[in-house]
């Protein structure tokens, strides 16, 4: 009786664990831009920025454009 609820108690862990390590790896592969255009999917000229921000951090100009439409969306909402 007792190996039998064992069984199936590691059955349910061997589920669960499953379920959790197949959405971690959905996450995983997922684009990296991919939370931001549907958190901002209302700015697409922020989104670009940010795109062009990534490739060269150390641009200041693209550090101001990014802060002047980022307050921009901030001020619409």
């Amino acid at each position: 009786m007792f190996i039998a609820k064992k069984d199936i108690f590691y059955k349910t862990i061997a589920i669960r664990t499953v379920f959790y390590v197949l959405i971690g790896l959905l996450l995983l592969l997922l684009p990296s831009y991919t939370f931001i255009k549907i958190k901002y999917r209302d700015y697409p000229k922020y989104i670009e920025v940010v795109k062009k921000l990534e490739a060269d951090p150390n641009n200041i100009l693209l550090q101001q454009e990014e802060e002047k439409e980022y307050n921009k969306m901030k001020s619409r909402q």
